[in-house]
């Protein structure tokens, strides 16, 4: 009896343990310091500035799409069946500290963040945490769109951003394997 208690209390604290070490990711979209709620994959903004709150655990830095084009984030997401340019081509890094208060916006190449330190990360001032669990704020207040080399104020912005975060997988020749979904939504601005 006192063999299989400790075999159960054994694997018990394994589950812990692994459990404790999944990656994961949680984006909350706060503006006007209100968590906005999603609905059905759609987030309902004022035209004005906005913060992603994200708290990571075991995942030091991501991938993000953002795009204008609502059939790209689709196919992204596996909803249509276009090719995603994202997935084809190697990321661009934003600045240290979101200086800009920018998301930048391109059909063709994702963003990378990340936070490894308080030093080196990719979001605003003062970020908690170490390299394995950390939680960051990046305010946005202007879009950054690469391709017609245009910035638009949130304020005069009144359309919809798809944003895509994912983090990929290579394989040895590093050719794309997979794309893992950590968070995707449709921020629609009034």
């Amino acid at each position: 009896m006192k063999r299989i208690g400790l075999s159960i209390l054994l694997l018990f604290f394994v589950q812990i343990s692994s459990w404790a070490q999944e990656e994961n990711l949680q984006v909350e979209v706060i503006q006007k310091g209100k968590v906005i709620p999603m609905d059905n994959g759609i987030i309902n903004l004022k035209s004005d500035a906005f913060t992603f709150e994200i708290t990571s655990n075991n995942i030091e830095g991501f991938l993000i799409g953002a795009t204008y084009d609502r059939d790209l984030y689709r196919s992204a997401i596996g909803e249509a069946d276009l090719e995603v340019p994202w997935f084809n081509s190697f990321a661009i890094a934003d600045e240290n500290h979101n200086p800009n208060k920018e998301l930048i916006i391109s059909d063709q190449v994702p963003t990378y963040w990340f936070y490894k330190n308080a030093i080196e990360h990719r979001f605003d001032s003062a970020p908690k945490g170490n390299a394995e669990e950390w939680v960051g704020q990046r305010t946005i207040e202007v879009l950054n769109n690469l391709s017609s080399y245009e910035t638009v104020p949130l304020s005069k912005f009144k359309d919809t951003v798809y944003v895509y975060f994912y983090s990929p997988v290579y394989d040895e020749h590093y050719n794309l394997t997979e794309a893992i979904i950590l968070y995707h939504a449709a921020l629609k601005f009034k």
